[in-house]
């Protein structure tokens, strides 16, 4: 991709936008960068940019900003509907991803990209941390935190880089091809942005459109959608279950967790070995092995690595136990399948918390699973009214709560001894919050005040014990 003196147009400048226009400037681009919004944030950092000769304009995007482009680059988070892209498409202007930006300038040849409604920051990082373990050079970016843009610049061409992709990174992906693409499941999230699951299962699908026969297509069979991007790729379908046998990938033989690779079974690890619980995380590690196993990586290196590794902060992560009660934080389950895989891994009676900002999800989805699991939903948020009607008769109890403190204070009140407060709120933050990662750092913080108010003997003492 040559950019020499192009005019592009970056949209969006968060942590990706900035990253791509920085890249755009080593380039020899000449680069402006259009954001719809204004805050002091985004004024420090439009004036770094102006320092370095990039144009940039906050506070509303302008048809003449566009006019003239070469290109245009839009960051994740900006809707397709968005009047840059409209601009740029009415002109005919190309749009790119910031994926897309970064692949173009890339010098490795082993890219492994994940993608998935749920669990992709876990296999991420998961690989990234077996490879660093067998001692190779790794770079994990991305949709987990860092721009791959910000990175592309270091990466060697016989270095690996593990990438978290999304959906939104995907729609405008033209020549990216990873080595290895990894589809951890399709469920339902983001109906707020897709017309239908149809269209949202045919972004994460382009993950694999570039790959050709001496590629590799990692699915979970368990995952109806994700199992049939098989008919659809090019590249050589792997599978991973925990529920059968496979011929080629990964699965449970006995009490281990076996690769299966050119018919040859390696055995990893004792299934409960593993540090991560419940059965989501179960299928996170198989994919990881995988993946790692096609790298050529030994069994007691992966291993090592799943018996280690305890996951990740605001992910299903052990808070506090007070009075009995264990409080955990899983402020990552923006969507209802998300926070069912989390109810499944509870093995105690559940006091919810749930609700935020919706996405046009469907929350009866969960109504088999509440009934089971939960005896009371303590509801936060903007679509609190809307999850109570969808659940209404399916569980004994539903609370509204006003904050986060008053969430953990009803919740607390209405568990019993040996019972689980689980946040896992099915929602987006952004209603209360900056982001999912403010929500679950701030239920941290009540249930610390919680456990030092709180006498030792609570809530037992109050509301009886759990036979």
């Amino acid at each position: 991709m040559e950019l020499s003196n192009k005019k592009v147009v970056v949209v969006g400048l968060r942590l990706s936008g900035m990253a791509a226009a920085k890249l755009l400037r080593e380039k020899g681009a000449s680069v402006w960068v259009t954001d719809s919004t204004s805050d002091a944030e985004l004024e420090r950092s439009a004036s770094a940019l102006r320092t370095e000769g990039v144009q940039v304009e906050l506070g509303a995007h302008t048809e003449e900003f566009i006019s003239g482009s070469d290109l245009v680059v839009a960051s994740p988070g900006v809707p397709r509907e968005a009047l840059p892209i409209r601009w740029a498409d009415e002109k005919s202007i190309p749009v790119i991803s910031e994926l897309e930006l970064a692949f173009n300038f890339c010098k490795a040849k082993s890219v492994i990209a994940i993608t998935g409604t749920n669990g992709k920051t876990t296999v991420t990082t998961l690989i990234g941390e077996i490879i660093k373990e067998a001692g190779r050079e790794c770079w994990v970016c991305g949709n987990i935190g860092e721009p791959f843009s910000s990175k592309v610049k270091d990466i060697g061409e016989g270095d690996i880089v593990v990438l978290e992709v999304s959906s939104f990174q995907l729609e405008r992906i033209k020549d990216f091809k990873p080595k290895i693409g990894i589809a951890l499941n399709v469920t339902q999230d983001h109906l707020d942005r897709y017309s239908s699951m149809e269209e949202y299962s045919k972004a994460k699908l382009k993950l694999f459109q570039n790959q050709d026969g001496s590629d590799y297509a990692i699915l979970n069979f368990d995952d109806s959608i994700a199992k049939g991007f098989a008919q659809k790729v090019r590249s050589k379908p792997l599978w991973y279950s925990i529920k059968r046998g496979v011929d080629e990938g990964a699965c449970i033989k006995g009490t281990h967790i076996v690769t299966i690779l050119d018919k040859k079974i390696m055995a990893i690890s004792e299934r409960l070995n593993l540090r991560l619980l419940g059965e989501h995380n179960l299928e996170n590690a198989l994919a990881s092995a995988l993946a790692a196993a096609l790298l050529g990586i030994e069994a007691e290196t992966i291993a090592k690595v799943l018996g280690e590794f305890a996951g990740l902060a605001h992910r299903f992560e052990m808070v506090e136990s007070v009075g009995g009660i264990e409080f955990i934080d899983d402020s990552k389950a923006t969507n209802v399948d998300s926070t069912m895989r989390a109810l499944q891994a509870c093995n105690k009676k559940v006091v919810l918390i749930a609700g935020g900002r919706d996405k046009a999800s469907d929350f009866r989805a969960a109504r088999k699973i509440i009934k089971e699991k939960v005896s009371s939903l303590v509801l936060i948020g903007e679509a609190r009214e809307r999850i109570a009607k969808a659940l209404d008769g399916h569980v004994p109890q539903v609370d509204f709560a006003d904050s986060m403190a008053d969430a953990v204070k009803k919740a607390f009140s209405l568990a019993k001894r040996n019972y689980t407060v689980l946040l896992s709120p099915m929602c987006a933050s952004f209603d209360m919050f900056k982001d999912y990662a403010e929500r679950g750092k701030v239920f941290k913080e009540e249930v610390g005040k919680l456990k030092t108010s709180a006498p030792l003997d609570a809530p037992a003492a109050y509301v009886g014990e759990d036979k």
